[in-house]
């Protein structure tokens, strides 16, 4: 690998950039989920332990995320500092990141097809059309891993740009499903008393929050991706996915 002078070096503004940029939001993000698990566990160590261990399981999935996209960042920053040619690389860390993503995704929109199960009154046909996004998405998620750990460099990657799309693209429109179920449910469940209508429009103004935040990450993604400049975002959006069960 050769080196070059600072004079000639490219610009790295749109590539090691955007990741650099992804990544520090990124770590800001995965403090607040963690501080919210910490705080989780200390307040409601009464919760049954499937709760528990669905929490655990999105800070661990959180974890192994940011630290993936930490060493892809160092990776290129660091260790290969002032190397243009490793600039189209395409490190291990990058494409293995985007597994924890969908596990974290599957996790918590798992969740939200129990919750919405239980609010239907086990409607399970409604459950299994939310399923079947959800599942969709992850199938995305392994086949994008699966092929992209074949590939050698981003003009490669380029190849499966469709996949990348039709992630984000499922990603919004599963959260979308899952937001206006829940609130037709929710809007069902009114009872004509004061106190109870109004935490169940808490509930509702809470759910199309969380639910939109996530959706426009992932269609943001999706338009960057076909401008080449999408690090920043995608790295972003497994701490979008993960803050909807705090």
């Amino acid at each position: 690998m050769s080196y070059l002078p600072s004079s000639v070096r490219p610009s790295i503004d749109g590539t090691v950039g955007a990741m650099f940029v992804g990544t520090l939001l990124s770590a800001v993000l995965y403090g607040a989920t963690a501080m919210q698990c910490y705080w989780y566990f200390l307040e409601y160590y009464n919760d049954p332990l499937r709760f528990k261990v669905l929490v655990g399981l999105v800070l661990i999935t959180d974890t192994v995320h940011q630290m993936l996209i930490t060493h892809s960042v160092y990776d290129y920053a660091v260790i290969h500092y002032n190397v243009p040619s490793y600039l189209d690389h395409l490190a291990w860390s990058v494409v293995v990141e985007v597994f924890f993503n969908g596990a974290t995704a599957v996790l918590v929109q798992g969740f939200f097809v129990v919750r919405i199960f239980y609010m239907s009154r086990k409607n399970w046909m409604l459950s299994a059309a939310v399923s079947v996004f959800v599942l969709a998405q992850f199938v995305a998620h392994l086949a994008y891993v699966g092929r992209g750990m074949q590939l050698n460099t981003f003009e490669e990657l380029r190849e499966i740009k469709i996949l990348s799309i039709s992630i984000n693209l499922l990603t919004a429109i599963t959260d979308v499903f899952i937001t206006v179920t829940m609130c037709i449910l929710l809007q069902k469940s009114r009872t004509g008393f004061k106190v109870t209508d109004t935490l169940i429009t808490r509930l509702i103004i809470f759910t199309v929050n969380t639910g939109l935040l996530t959706s426009l990450n992932a269609i943001t993604t999706a338009i960057m991706i076909c401008t080449t400049v999408f690090a920043s975002p995608y790295f972003l959006s497994d701490f979008c996915v993960s803050d909807k069960t705090k």
